[in-house]
């Protein structure tokens, strides 16, 4: 496999402390024009003084891999609240595709036709995403998952504001994955932004306007339950251009969550284990001229 420049460039800058991050920035900016680091005049120069070393190496991982892992999000007790509330809302979601009827799904991705089903029931909708994955797209916005903790989370929230800079809501969802559940498909969360086609030549010349928070809910995400695949470096090639990039199986642990560019293709991996009923939240903050409330190949009227 063919070493990227990016790869090239930080592998030798790397910094072992913060004196070196000024002088990585530096060479960032020279070696990366494309990914533009200010907008209308708004120099991000303030916001990286409020950044810790850590915080710091998630922004360079994004750019880089298009995904970081940011380390240490919620305490004890909130993962129990975490953990109780997910209990009623399971619940609910597993008696909503046991009862109502499934709804054909097909659309396209990455020039390729997708199909898939998905279940509605009041101002709720559940996406299949894979055999045995379910994506609580709508209507399970409740207790802990609308909870500051998770809408402003004090440290993740600097890296967004660094990425996004300014102008960006959020919502949040979850992904259930079920002992013996399938890989799911390939896809880039954000639209292709092209009338016709679905490659990403006009998302590519694009900003970056949109990031999704990965954050387990029953346990560490593992090898065995269901890491999420990335194709790396995919956040900044149309899918044409995919061949020689490397997936990245990424896990995390409880407290923990994997944060990563909506551009980048990926997929959540099966649930190879005997009983661990995975679970995920995911969190997406977009710029707010993005429209991400619709799903292609679902009838919302």
């Amino acid at each position: 496999m063919i070493m990227s420049t990016q790869n090239q460039l930080f592998k030798v800058l790397l910094p072992s402390s913060p004196c070196i991050l000024p002088l990585l920035r530096s060479k960032f900016r020279k070696a990366f024009p494309r990914r533009r680091l200010t907008t209308n005049n708004f120099s991000t120069q303030a916001i990286t003084r409020q950044l810790s070393v850590e915080q710091e190496q998630n922004i360079i991982d994004l750019e880089t891999k298009g995904h970081t892992i940011v380390n240490g999000l919620f305490s004890t007790e909130e993962i129990k609240k975490m953990q109780a509330d997910y209990k009623g809302i399971r619940k609910t979601a597993m008696s909503i595709i046991d009862e109502e009827p499934a709804q054909p799904r097909v659309w396209e991705e990455n020039g390729d036709v997708t199909t898939s089903q998905y279940w509605l029931r009041d101002d709720k909708v559940i996406l299949q995403a894979g055999v045995g994955r379910y994506d609580l797209w709508r209507g399970f916005n409740t207790g802990f998952f609308a909870s500051e903790a998770l809408v402003n989370n004090p440290k993740l929230e600097p890296i967004l504001k660094h990425c996004l800079v300014d102008n960006y809501g959020s919502y949040r969802g979850m992904i259930l994955s079920d002992p013996g559940s399938s890989d799911q498909y390939f896809h880039r969360d954000t639209d292709p932004l092209e009338n016709v086609g679905s490659k990403g030549k006009a998302l590519m010349a694009v900003d970056d306007f949109y990031f999704t928070c990965l954050i387990p809910v029953t346990g560490d995400v593992t090898p065995e339950n269901g890491p999420t695949e990335f194709l790396e470096g995919s956040h900044r090639h149309c899918s044409d251009e995919f061949e020689g990039l490397e997936e990245a199986e990424v896990c995390c642990p409880l407290g923990s969550a994997v944060l990563f560019n909506g551009k980048i293709n990926h997929r959540g991996k099966g649930n190879r284990s005997e009983k661990d009923d995975r679970a995920v939240v995911y969190a997406v903050y977009h710029k707010e001229w993005y429209n991400d409330q619709f799903r292609k190949g679902v009838d919302q009227t």
